[in-house]
């Protein structure tokens, strides 16, 4: 975070901004690094669509290595969960243990006889 000695309402540019460019112009100027960026992403995407910026956000983190390729994965599996069924969530789950080696070849095949197993996390 930026500290400023004169806050934001002070500099003459800004006075002119108004809307979304104001909140921008803000963000950069009391903002910096990761956090100016997810300020920005809730700035441009609306409040009402949060499957839209949860997303973004995820990926913000998977990007800056704040979240593991496996978390990252998962974590969008289950944010798209209203586009698949619960049998379909799960089975991507396990490919995806399975892909990321946390289930042999034949836990995976058991499980995937067996659905009802499977522990929704």
């Amino acid at each position: 975070m930026n500290k400023k000695i004169i806050p934001f309402n002070w500099y003459p540019a800004h006075w002119g901004l108004q809307g979304k460019a104001k909140e921008i112009a803000q963000a950069e100027f009391e903002f910096d690094g990761v956090e100016l960026l997810r300020k920005k992403i809730d700035i441009n995407i609306n409040e009402r669509n949060v499957k839209e910026m949860k997303l973004a956000h995820l990926e913000l983190d998977h990007r800056h290595e704040k979240i593991t390729d496996y978390a990252y994965a998962k974590a969008v599996i289950k944010t798209n969960v209203n586009n698949n069924t619960k049998e379909q969530v799960k089975i991507d789950l396990l490919e995806l243990k399975h892909r990321h080696n946390k289930i042999n070849d034949d836990e995976l095949a058991k499980q995937q006889q067996h659905p009802a197993v499977v522990n929704f996390p």
